[in-house]
């Protein structure tokens, strides 16, 4: 979880960092930037226009998948689990974020892990 919020502030550090890299190059050069007339030129080069727009493209596309993968994790799901010695099946409902390999927890709470006989299907709850 902790990469979904490093990978986009790593994007952002690094859009920043070359712009203020760029930036440092052109006037240790002593070339002038071009910078456009009117309003927007009060505010910041096309350049900084640019990377402010990447900056925030990127911070909204993180944002989206977090939100995502967090309703994602919270959809219902039904668990069948079944002995495969004796035939038996018993029904459970757990978020989708709490089923871990042969282990889940339920929807009210309980800690369900299989046996070796065991095996479990999941399916979305619609």
């Amino acid at each position: 979880m902790i990469f979904k919020i490093l990978i986009p502030l790593l994007a952002i550090a690094t859009v920043y960092f070359l712009g203020k890299s760029h930036a440092r190059k052109e006037q240790a050069r002593g070339v002038a930037l071009p910078r456009p007339v009117g309003q927007i030129a009060e505010k910041g080069s096309t350049f900084q226009l640019a990377a402010y727009a990447v900056a925030l493209s990127v911070a909204g596309l993180a944002g989206w998948y977090i939100y995502a993968d967090w309703r994602e994790s919270k959809m219902m799901v039904r668990i069948r689990v079944i002995n495969a010695e004796t035939g038996q099946v018993a029904l459970y409902d757990a978020p989708k974020g709490l089923v871990f390999g042969r282990a889940f927890t339920t929807q009210d709470g309980r800690r369900v892990t299989l046996a070796d006989v065991e095996r479990m299907e999941v399916q979305p709850i619609e």
